[in-house]
């Protein structure tokens, strides 16, 4: 299923990737805000799925913390091998612990938030 955030200039996604793959020497992160989104980015060839977007598009959930659960459904679904990296609103050390936990196989996740102490 094809993302529902239009891009700039009508680009499609499947273009970008097919151009930006070419290039093997470049690791291909997809800027996701749901599972569908994550898969479908999956199923192109993106190197790493990241969660940057939960929240900050009108159809996925709206929370103040990072979202756990789309963590948790992205392990749960993808292919091993395929890291997540749990991006955006991890404010402290917590939240950092949550997202491991939520993640069923924790050597696969990366963790990315400049707001840690």
């Amino acid at each position: 299923m094809p993302p529902k955030r239009p891009r700039p200039d009508g680009e499609k996604l499947e273009d970008i990737f097919k151009n930006l793959s070419s290039d093997r020497s470049l690791l291909l992160m997809a800027d996701i805000s749901t599972l569908a989104e994550g898969i479908y980015a999956a199923e192109l060839g993106f190197d790493l799925i990241a969660t940057t977007l939960s929240g900050y598009t009108a159809y996925s959930r709206q929370l103040e913390e990072p979202d756990f659960e789309l963590i948790s459904e992205l392990r749960e679904k993808l292919p091993d091998g395929i890291p997540v990296v749990a991006e955006g609103r991890i404010w402290d050390p917590w939240h950092a612990v949550e997202a491991l936990r939520a993640a069923p196989m924790p050597s696969s996740l990366v963790l990315l938030s400049p707001d840690l102490p």
